[in-house]
Formats: C-alpha cells, sequence, structure tokens
C-alpha cells in the first residue's frame, strides 16, 4: 500500500509492505525504496532502507516513509524486498508504488 501525508516542511511518500498468506517478509537484506524522478518533486534521498540485519524477519508490516516536496499530482517510487514462503524458500520482488498527493495542497 502507498499514499502521500502532509509533513511541517512538505509531504512523504509512505509505503506499506504486508505479505500475503503464509509468506514472510526478510528483515536482511531488508526493503528498498527508490524514488522515481517527477516534474516539480525534489525528494530528500535518491534512495532510501529498512533493514534488520539482527532478525530474520520482520515482525509486522514495515512502513518506509520518504520525504519529499514538490506538487506534482502524484509521485510514484520502486519497491525492493525479499520474502520467503517457507525457510528454505525464498525469492526477490519488485514493484512499482504510486500515490496521489492529498487536494488542496
Amino acid at each position: 500500500m502507498s499514499w502521500v501525508e502532509r509533513q511541517a516542511d512538505g509531504y512523504a511518500l509512505v509505503v506499506s509492505l504486508e505479505p500475503s498468506g503464509a509468506a514472510r517478509l526478510l528483515a536482511d537484506p531488508g526493503i528498498t525504496l527508490e524514488p522515481q524522478p517527477a516534474p516539480r518533486v525534489s525528494w530528500s534521498t535518491d534512495r532510501l532502507y529498512l533493514d534488520y540485519p539482527a532478525k530474520a524477519y520482520f515482525d509486522s508490516a514495515p512502513v518506509l516513509r520518504l520525504p519529499f516536496k514538490g506538487d506534482a499530482a502524484s509521485v510514484t517510487a520502486k519497491v525492493e524486498y525479499a520474502y520467503c514462503l517457507v525457510d528454505y524458500q525464498c525469492l526477490f520482488g519488485e514493484t512499482t508504488v504510486e500515490a496521489e498527493l492529498p487536494r488542496g495542497g
């Protein structure tokens, strides 16, 4: 899931990953959120990581917040993650999320 939240100095793209069924998200290597270029958008960083190398899996749905400034209608980001169906069967996943900015600026 993804959405945009207002912040005091701009906005944040918020991405929450919740695995389906019995799949579990790996805490190491974790999750990478890479914002995609957009006109009239200035991202605070070119990549955001969330990981817990001391743990095998995320205990709950991880949430990443990527701040930005701008007035585009929507923003997009590439999300890379790893998940396991069972302990010995793990895969890498990638998806692109898009979220609209709140109306009214």
